[in-house]
């Protein structure tokens, strides 16, 4: 880890059921959006969590997109279970599964944060999500501004390259040449652009 954090969040994404289990989307799957990858998410906070072995990490996100499947599990318990079989200890794992947004996740991550006394966190998603997470932050009524002094923002595809770039640079940047992914760029810079006209409305 590049800086010493009391805790890491992984931000949740997309999961899919395969065969009766669900599974985060990989690289090159996505949601009604376009291209996430946001299994990327996930493996990146490993990596990270492997350089400092005592770090907490809390897996977001509810039932999400999936809300009207009776029997999906929250995106929160399908990251905790992958973070278990890449080597996390469960003891380490913390959830948030009340949100169904990425606003909602935020807002209950902060009241984890602050339930828990962590002073520093690292905000754990891809590269393209990040700047509109930044920009939730920055505009959200109430408190949400006041996280920015403890959070480290780290694009998960930097995370990836940097640890093994053999294994992780040519996946990445095939993903994200197809249409798909233009797709999901166009809507998240739209996303963006509601949040700081004052268009979006900050709902969990």
């Amino acid at each position: 880890m590049t800086v010493a954090l009391d805790a890491l969040a992984v931000m949740g994404g997309n999961i899919i059921e395969d065969e009766g289990r669900w599974r985060i989307s990989s690289h090159n799957e996505g949601d009604n959006f376009g291209v996430t990858g946001d299994n990327l998410r996930v493996f990146a906070a490993v990596q990270l969590h492997r350089q400092n072995h005592s770090c907490p990490i809390i897996a977001s996100g509810g039932v999400g997109q999936n809300r009207r499947i009776a029997h999906a599990p929250t995106v929160a318990q399908v990251i905790k279970d992958k973070l278990i079989e890449l080597g996390v200890p469960p003891s380490l794992i913390l959830l948030e599964t009340d949100s169904n947004n990425t606003f909602g996740q935020l807002y209950n991550i902060k009241r984890l944060v602050d339930r828990n006394n962590f002073h520093s966190l690292g905000i754990v998603s891809n590269f393209w999500h990040l700047p509109r997470i930044f920009s939730l932050i920055v505009m959200a009524p109430g408190t949400l501004r006041q996280f920015l002094d403890k959070v480290v923002f780290f694009p998960a595809e930097d995370v990836l390259i940097k640890s093994n770039q053999a294994a992780w640079t040519d996946l990445i940047t095939t993903n994200y040449q197809g249409e798909a992914f233009k797709q999901r760029l166009a809507m998240e810079s739209n996303g963006i652009a509601d949040i700081m006209m004052g268009r979006y409305r900050f709902t969990f």
